[in-house]
């Protein structure tokens, strides 16, 4: 089995194991041009700047990316992962609860997201609400009136 494989194979174990913190967790994708600079505001880019270990209370904060997740199990492990596919995949099967989305006014057609993640997340009945987040022109974020059955 090659490295690659094998870093897959351990790391949807560590999604699939009782030890992994899923929750609460966050997903995201896509990007913004911002209206006035032309500048492209990537939704990866917010979510790791304002959402991940942040107390705002008008944002979702402290929530769980999947690559928090997976590096918790092994960093060394995780370098040598090439396709995320199937991993980012199974963290949205895996998750339970509230979950959080931002998203971007674009978002490439072949991303993660559109491909394996908005699917898994609505078909997964251990989540209860998924609350979404979209980055606007003018550079804020808004929460809009979608739902899991939305997405």
């Amino acid at each position: 089995m090659n490295s690659a494989a094998s870093a897959v194979d351990k790391a949807i174990s560590y999604i699939k194991g009782p030890h992994a913190n899923l929750n609460p967790s966050c997903f995201y994708s896509g990007y913004t041009t911002h209206e006035t600079t032309g500048q492209l505001q990537q939704a990866q880019h917010y979510i790791t700047k304002h959402w991940i270990g942040k107390k705002d209370t008008k944002v979702p904060y402290n929530c769980r990316l999947i690559l928090g997740v997976v590096s918790d199990f092994a960093k060394a492990d995780a370098a040598h992962i090439n396709d995320w596919s199937g991993v980012f995949k199974e963290f949205a099967e895996s998750v339970s609860g509230k979950v959080y989305v931002l998203l971007g006014e674009t978002i490439d057609p072949h991303s993660i997201w559109l491909q394996h993640e908005r699917q898994a997340l609505k078909d997964n009945p251990r989540v209860t609400e998924v609350e979404v987040w979209e980055i606007e022109g003018n550079g804020q974020l808004k929460k809009t009136n979608k739902t899991k059955a939305t997405l």
